[in-house]
């Protein structure tokens, strides 16, 4: 999801390592957690009811396609979104991560596309067409060619099922879109994942030399033997393209209560540090959100380590955007995307998912990462991106801007650069009329810095 993507790794830890470093911690109020669907579908991140157990229910539906938004009933009781059988097509998972964009080089990298031809931009039109046909989009600049890759959350097309969807588009330095998915990189998960588990918001990374070179995959997924919790797994191949081979645990799955861990996000920092960010239910408090980060060291095994310790960056407690009409118990914030540009930024969704008062909010976290919380822009009251109506949406003062086509619950915001050095960015939104999720792209524009940097998105 990131910031300097330029080169993002994503590195199959151990889970024992880095769960080690998570500390349990008691937890009151339990973060409702979706229901497990039983099947394909892509799961959309959690809103729990109010109290303990409260369930939003989230998940992919039963059978083959992706599924809808709140599909799939929640475990363990009160007011569970309900959720039958999935719609085949785009699923809805949340949010995506997109990195950094002067990835790498490897076999992939001198590679042309048989699909990506006829791409086209869409991101200024209202239209769909062109957009991506799944959720979670996290994308990279390949090297050596003109084209960029973007992976996705779980999702049918034509009667096949993509665990993990990729696409490859563009042209020059140019990230235009294509409604074409060109493969599976992750047609099998490692042993943790329950059968038939959806992948939630996939997060690239490549590391181009040295000790773990090659190119990883975070991704989220129902834990088999935990009661439907959400953990985070690794996997690395040698091309972008894959198939990447899935690490057997997680790299990271709370302990405390019922909570849960996703929306795993992989960026590098200027001196070169490797930066794992992710929703963290170990350290949620009460019925709110917590983001955190950890730095990690790769090995020649593709295996990864933490080398500091978990940092909360943010919480959702005092967003007042993100309350906005959320009666879900939870108070949700989630798909963290860091990006250095002079100083870090903090991209995040909050508000209740199913909805249009769902956004997207960034902070400033300054220099360093460890420094603790991060500050939001331009204040707590207000999202930065929002829907701007003409349906039900947030009040005019709780957001700074709309996006390009104006489409509703815009949220899984991530950053990436082009090999050139400018900076783009992907968003999920509703499709018109539907709860399924497309992702589209956009010019990332920066004015200003630090607390007072402003953000707008130009069309392609």
């Amino acid at each position: 999801m990131t910031t300097p993507r330029l080169k993002r790794t994503l590195v199959a830890v151990s889970a024992a390592v880095l769960v080690a470093t998570t500390g349990v911690a008691a937890a009151t109020a339990g973060q409702g957690h979706g229901g497990r669907g039983n099947g394909g579908g892509n799961q959309q991140s959690n809103q729990g009811n109010q109290g303990n157990q409260g369930n939003q229910g989230q998940g992919g539906g039963n059978g083959g396609g992706n599924h809808q938004s709140g599909h799939g009933q929640g475990d363990r009781g009160g007011k569970d979104h309900q959720g039958q059988g999935g719609n085949a097509g785009p699923s809805t998972g949340s949010g995506g991560k997109n990195h950094q964009g002067k990835n790498h080089q490897g076999k992939d990298g001198k590679r042309k596309d048989g699909n990506g031809g006829g791409t086209r931009n869409a991101a200024g039109a209202t239209g769909e067409g062109d957009d991506l046909r799944y959720p979670g989009v996290d994308t990279m600049a390949l090297p050596g060619t003109d084209r960029f890759i973007s992976y996705g959350a779980s999702a049918s097309e034509g009667g096949h099922r993509y665990r993990v969807p990729f696409t490859v588009h563009g042209s020059g330095n140019v990230p235009t879109t294509s409604a074409t998915i060109t493969g599976d990189a992750l047609p099998r998960t490692g042993a943790w994942v329950a059968p038939g588990s959806g992948i939630w918001a996939p997060a690239a990374y490549h590391q181009a030399t040295g000790d773990g070179a090659g190119y990883y995959l975070f991704y989220t997924a129902t834990h088999r033997a935990d009661d439907g919790r959400k953990c985070i797994g690794t996997a690395w191949s040698d091309t972008a393209r894959g198939p990447f081979k899935a690490a057997d645990q997680p790299l990271v799955c709370p302990t405390k209560g019922n909570r849960w861990a996703l929306d795993a996000d992989v960026a590098r920092g200027p001196k070169g540090g490797i930066w794992f960010t992710w929703r963290d239910g170990q350290r949620a408090q009460g019925p709110e959100s917590a983001l955190s980060v950890v730095r990690l060291k790769l090995d020649a095994h593709h295996q990864a380590r933490p080398v500091s310790a978990p940092t909360v960056i943010m919480r959702s407690d005092h967003l007042t955007w993100a309350h906005y009409r959320d009666g879900a118990g939870v108070t949700v914030i989630e798909n963290p995307a860091l990006l250095w540009d002079n100083g870090w930024y903090l991209f995040y969704s909050g508000n209740s998912w199913p909805t249009n008062y769902y956004a997207t909010g960034i902070a400033s976290c300054g220099q360093r990462l460890t420094d603790g919380l991060c500050t939001p822009i331009p204040g707590p009251r207000k999202a930065v991106f929002a829907y701007t109506g003409p349906q039900e949406h947030l009040p005019r003062d709780m957001y700074v801007h709309g996006l390009p086509g104006n489409k509703r619950g815009p949220g899984a915001m991530a950053p990436f650069r082009s090999n050139d050095g400018h900076l783009w960015v992907t968003w999920n939104y509703f499709r018109d009329g539907s709860r399924e999720r497309f992702s589209r792209t956009g010019r990332l524009v920066r004015t200003g810095s630090g607390t007072g940097a402003d953000f707008r998105v130009v069309a392609l």
